[in-house]
């Protein structure tokens, strides 16, 4: 990414600014019609990501856009201010597309081609791209139920230009424009504000009263950030950069240290009430509000952070780490100062207060975010210019995020346009339902799989949405709860985040450590082992998201959490005193049987784990008797 200087700087800090007061006022006065509010963002969308990225890396060190990228923002401000003027036109012939519809919907995908490739890489490029390949030429060649007949390439490609449900102006990109862009922008007005210590200093106060405490205050502080920023790589950046260095001078090595924050911070785009961009595409295939996404996804969250405390305190254990003195602890005293905490409970309160009364989340957060920048700017210890250049940093990092996800989104609306269009997705789900007819877990195993496969190259929105789109109903028809799925596949392309070999999180993790990113990316995996596993617990019984009676969620809950602690226990190898391989083993079956549905299953796996840790227990104590 370019470091612009003046006057472009001056330019994108403003566009920032007018963009975040754009969503706040649709916010709460409703949006515009989709020809126009999308398109207009997609504009500015443009201008974005090419005045910030740069055609190639190595020109990453240029502090302006070329005279090809300007002109490229000429072009591609065109082509949506065509779509903008022609919305009456579009809307009375939906399926009549012209020859100017077709050239200027070309140009258009082209262009959201070239910035996609630019801010994300070739990935969802070469998805989309494929999609129109099989759809235009290769579906007519293949056999049986894969093969797609003659297509008018002039008239889909028109199609997805002048059609408000689908194509460039479809649900996806609605999202994008709508519900999504002020969450994208609270959390790091927050930051800018002074919120970030005081998670800092809580987190700090938390987890050093435990063993390994370096390494818990990373998983308390990320998990707080994680409450107010659904962003694993910002998280990791943001946390990181402080937490890192205390675990490698605590002990852990520089892998461990990163593999821990990388861990930690994947978990902040499931910690409610601000999640990823991911929970509001969720939202909206369920036709359920946005806070049900959230309350639902509470249980999961602390059952997350949970598994990576576990672990992180069983090494502590095993390397006999010592608690940091209390004397090096934040006072809650000093925390709580009314100026700093403000900054934090007045925007979140707002927030909170709203959703439980019913009002839209989009409503919500634009009244938390009015809140954040009168408090910001009213009280606060910082010099006044000061603050006004924080919010308009923070303002700035939102609008970047907003920019490079609405043009993904476009792209992926065009993908899952051209899966349903062609047939392929239908064609995948049939495949998905005769496997799954002789075994759902099976079903549920294929569907983790290409989940973190399509992470491999794929943010958690693009690996969502796509897996959602092709394999969901297939699942759902074989009896699954489709809240249960919808976060089942979502877990998962949470948890690609940190698996190799491509894991942003853990290479931002790994370039702050210093330590090497395939070792470190292995040991986050086993390090959230527990997470990996407990989706398949909730996709057969959903008491994980308080669906059910009440003693069936609290058995849920404890049967997750015993669960997570067995295979805590089951990775390390220590509890008490080391573990041998044959207890391993059991630990691993009894963790199995906890997240099974079934009391007596339930029943077993906790007898089996009470008499391991009882073997624990009195081999520890007769130690120690016979050291003493």
């Amino acid at each position: 990414m370019r470091k612009l200087k003046q006057p472009w700087l001056s330019v994108i800090e403003g566009l920032s600014v007018i963009w975040v007061l754009f969503f706040t006022y649709t916010s709460l006065r409703g949006e515009f019609h989709t020809f126009v509010q999308v398109p207009l963002c997609l504009m500015v969308a443009f201008i974005f990501v090419f005045v910030l990225f740069p055609a190639k890396k190595k020109h990453a060190s240029s502090d302006s856009p070329t005279p090809l990228d300007l002109l490229i923002i000429l072009v591609a401000s065109a082509c949506c201010l065509y779509a903008m003027f022609h919305a009456a036109d579009f809307i009375a012939r939906p399926t009549k597309g012209s020859t100017v519809d077709f050239i200027v919907s070309v140009v258009l995908f082209c262009l959201m081609i070239e910035g996609s490739r630019r801010t994300l890489g070739w990935t969802v490029p070469v998805i989309t791209l494929f999609m129109l390949f099989y759809t235009f030429f290769l579906a007519d060649f293949l056999p049986g139920r894969w093969w797609f007949g003659d297509v008018d390439v002039a008239r889909v490609f028109a199609n997805r230009f002048i059609r408000s449900d689908m194509g460039y102006w479809g649900a996806l990109p609605k999202l994008a424009v709508v519900s999504i862009p002020l969450f994208l922008v609270f959390g790091p007005i927050l930051f800018s504000s002074g919120a970030g210590q005081v998670f800092m200093d809580l987190a700090a106060m938390i987890g050093n009263r435990f063993r390994g405490g370096s390494a818990q205050v990373t998983v308390a502080a990320s998990a707080m950030f994680g409450t107010i920023s659904g962003a694993a790589v910002a998280n990791t950046a943001t946390v990181g950069v402080l937490t890192i260095p205390t675990m490698k001078k605590a002990g852990f090595t520089a892998e461990e240290a990163g593999a821990i924050e990388a861990a930690a911070s994947t978990g902040g785009q499931i910690m409610p009430p601000i999640m990823g961009a991911t929970a509001f595409l969720m939202a909206d295939y369920l036709s359920v509000p946005y806070s049900s996404i959230a309350a639902a996804a509470l249980l999961p969250a602390i059952l997350y952070f949970l598994a990576i405390s576990i672990v992180v305190y069983l090494i502590a254990r095993k390397r006999n780490m010592e608690r940091p003195s209390r004397d090096s602890m934040p006072k809650l005293k000093e925390i709580l100062v009314p100026s700093s905490v403000a900054h934090v409970v007045i925007p979140v309160g707002v927030l909170a207060t709203l959703m439980t009364l019913k009002f839209t989340a989009v409503y919500a957060i634009g009244w938390a975010l009015i809140a954040a920048v009168v408090i910001s700017l009213a009280w606060s210890d910082v010099p006044f210019k000061q603050r006004v250049r924080n919010l308009i940093n923070g303002a700035q990092i939102g609008a970047k995020a907003i920019a490079w996800l609405l043009i993904t989104l476009v792209l992926l609306q065009t993908t899952v346009s051209l899966l349903s269009y062609s047939g392929l997705g239908l064609n995948f789900a049939a495949t998905i339902f005769e496997l799954g007819s002789h075994s759902s877990f099976l079903a549920l195993v294929l569907t983790a799989i290409i989940v973190l496969l399509l992470g491999l190259g794929l943010n958690t929105t693009a690996s969502y949405v796509i897996t959602y789109s092709v394999v969901s109903a297939a699942v759902v028809n074989l009896g699954f709860d489709p809240f249960a799925v919808s976060f089942f596949i979502f877990y998962y392309a949470v948890l690609s985040t940190i698996t190799p070999p491509t894991c942003n999180t853990v290479f931002a993790a790994a370039m702050i450590a210093g330590g090497d990113w395939w070792k470190t990316a292995w040991l986050a995996c086993g390090i959230a082992l527990g997470a990996f596993l407990l989706p398949f617990s909730w996709a057969y019984s959903p008491g994980l998201f308080m669906i059910g009676d009440p003693l069936n969620i609290v058995r849920a809950f404890a049967a997750g959490a015993l669960s997570i602690f067995c295979l805590g226990v089951a990775t390390v190898g220590f509890v008490l005193r080391p573990v041998t391989g044959i207890e391993r083993f059991v630990f691993l079956v009894a963790a199995m049987l906890l997240l099974f549905p079934t009391l007596l299953i339930n029943c077993i796996g906790l007898a089996l784990a009470a008499a391991l840790l009882f073997r624990q227990f009195t081999a520890s104590r007769d130690r120690d008797s016979v050291a003493a």
